[in-house]
């Protein structure tokens, strides 16, 4: 019988159970992985922390400026096109991403480069009219635009030619106002109402038309102000457009019918600036008036005894100091120091007066110790020396300058249509030699017109000082840090080198090791005995605990090798036998 031997060939075995989960497995584990990655990477775009790291903290926006963007209601466009980029135009274009990214998508940017891009360029030079070598910001809202500068965006050290050609350097950026300029810019922009300042003039006060005011005029008009002078004799009231009135540094009194329109416009809860320096007494009415309400200039002259270099003399023009007592107007302020220009006033509150009209009146400027409120101030009498009588004299602390308001709640939350008076007993603290030697009056004084104007969270946005850092290195220092760089760094990178191929092709360690340190004090030895000879060093035992330190750190290792090789040694001999 025949059998037929003939294998027949084997089924392919069906996968197991096992291999199908295993791969069930690994598809589910990347698929979690990735709905991990996505999940994370949603939140990350939702929650999320922006960190400013730099040491000025120059791009870190203001809860101002961020109050603003996110209020914006039509989008803004800015427009920057830089001929020549700079310090400041480099802060600027930090900064102005910041405000992209604060507006969350209410204000873009667009950054022009007049070479890269010339057609663009020449567009943008035709539809807004500028020179193809300026410097600008250009913002665009709702139809209307404004240009900023970019030297107005920085204060610079002051340097005559003579000292910029010896010190082959352009002056340096002192602080970085760029958050000022384009809030400012925005605000000016953005505001449907423009503001109106009156300026009281036909009492020898700064007027709407004076040059000494030009610095203090261009900072409000870029906060959407307009100028214009109201004087009194010429109306029947003060006009129902006037967003505020500021009476500054008047040199004569005011009539009784000048004092009834300012009394009806204070009834009408309306906002009043006032400056007013020593007079020697020709402002009897405007004082009598103030004191009215909560506030009694005291008609003498704050002064101090200084000695300069060894000639002791009075100084007229006091140091005032910023302090913060619950008004907005100083809360970022408080603690800074700035000069008055001219005599000033101290002024004196009533406190009684206060509790009796529902007044709220804050101190924002003091005198500190060491000034006094002269009665009897004779400026034509220069050799005089004046001196503290504390039976007529007004002692410190003084108050320069004061916050009033009539009709508020008490709650900064809670915002009234009240009456509100700002008044400083100096009338030329913010003329143009007045704010050159009172750097913080500027700010004073642009905080307490938007207070007035109840544009409060706009108050405040100082210039970020620019910080100038210095490395100053010793010779010993410097001869330290070359022999690091030049010897020790590129000597222990070769031992480590060294290290790693011995012990890569099984050598021993230990008497390599062994070797560094006989060789480090061998070094040593040499040099000391060169040292010596040249008339260098003198053998002695007070040498530097670092040279006693890395003596005894390099004979410990040698002991601690000759020992480890010894027994290495031994061990490798035992296991041969």
């Amino acid at each position: 019988m025949e059998t037929n031997d003939t294998q027949q060939p084997a089924k392919p075995a069906a996968p197991s159970s096992g291999r199908i989960e295993v791969g069930i497995n690994i598809v589910v584990q990347i698929a979690l992985v990735i709905a991990a990655l996505v999940m994370l990477n949603w939140l990350g775009n939702k929650y999320y922390a922006r960190l400013d790291w730099s040491r000025g903290q120059n791009i870190t926006l203001s809860p101002q400026t961020k109050a603003l963007l996110g209020g914006l209601e039509k989008p803004v466009q800015a427009i920057v096109m830089f001929a020549q980029a700079g310090e400041a135009e480099a802060d600027a274009q930090q900064l102005l991403r910041e405000y992209q990214f604060a507006a969350k998508g209410k204000l873009t940017v667009e950054e022009v480069d007049p070479y890269a891009n010339l057609a663009r360029a020449k567009e943008l030079q035709a539809q807004f009219h500028f020179h193809e070598n300026d410097n600008v910001v250009i913002f665009v809202y709702d139809g209307r635009h404004k240009f900023v500068n970019s030297g107005d965006l920085a204060e610079f050290e002051q340097m005559d030619q003579m000292t910029m050609m010896m010190n082959r350097r352009p002056p340096q950026m002192l602080a970085f106002k760029g958050e000022q300029v384009f809030t400012s810019t925005l605000i000016e922009l953005t505001e449907t109402k423009q503001n109106k300042l009156y300026l009281v003039g036909g009492h020898g006060e700064y007027d709407g038309d004076t040059r000494e005011l030009a610095t203090f005029r261009e900072f409000l008009t870029r906060q959407n102000l307009k100028f214009e002078t109201l004087k009194l004799a010429d109306k029947d009231s003060i006009p129902a457009d006037a967003s505020m009135i500021a009476i500054l540094g008047p040199r004569f009194d005011f009539s009784e019918r000048d004092l009834k329109l300012l009394t009806d416009y204070w009834e009408r809860k309306g906002r009043i600036f006032i400056g007013t320096g020593w007079t020697n007494g020709k402002t009897p009415n405007l004082s009598d008036w103030l004191a009215a309400r909560g506030v009694r200039p005291q008609n003498d002259v704050v002064l101090a005894v200084v000695n300069d270099s060894g000639v002791i003399k009075p100084l007229s023009s006091p140091v005032g100091s910023i302090v913060h007592r619950g008004s907005p107007i100083t809360k970022e302020l408080n603690g800074v120091d700035t000069q008055m220009l001219g005599l000033t006033q101290s002024l004196l509150l009533d406190r009684n007066l206060e509790k009796a009209s529902r007044l709220q009146i804050t101190e924002l400027l003091t005198a500190p110790k060491g000034f006094w409120g002269e009665t009897e101030f004779n400026p034509a009498d220069r050799t005089a020396m004046p001196m503290f009588d504390p039976k007529k004299d007004h002692a410190a602390p003084l108050t320069l300058g004061v916050a009033v308001e009539r009709g508020g709640s008490g709650d900064p939350k809670v915002t009234l249509e009240t009456s509100r008076m700002v008044v400083f007993g100096n009338g030329d603290f913010l003329s143009e030699g007045g704010l050159q030697v009172g750097q913080a009056s500027l700010d004073l004084a642009l905080n307490s017109v938007n207070w007035l104007l109840n544009r409060d969270n706009l108050i405040s946005i100082p210039p970020k000082v620019k910080e100038k850092l210095s490395l100053k290195l010793s010779d010993t220092q410097v001869s330290t840090i070359r022999w690091w760089v030049m010897l020790f760094i590129p000597v222990l990178i070769a031992v480590f080198g060294l290290y790693h191929l011995m012990w890569r092709s099984g050598k021993n360690l230990f008497s390599l090791t062994l070797w560094f340190a006989v060789v480090f004090l061998g070094f040593i030895a040499s040099w000391l005995t060169v040292q010596w000879r040249l008339g260098l060093w003198k053998p002695t035992l007070k040498m530097s605990p670092t040279f006693w330190i890395a003596i005894g750190v390099a004979v410990a290792i040698g002991v601690a090798a000759a020992i480890a090789n010894t027994v290495e040694q031994k061990r490798r001999v035992k296991s041969q036998d």
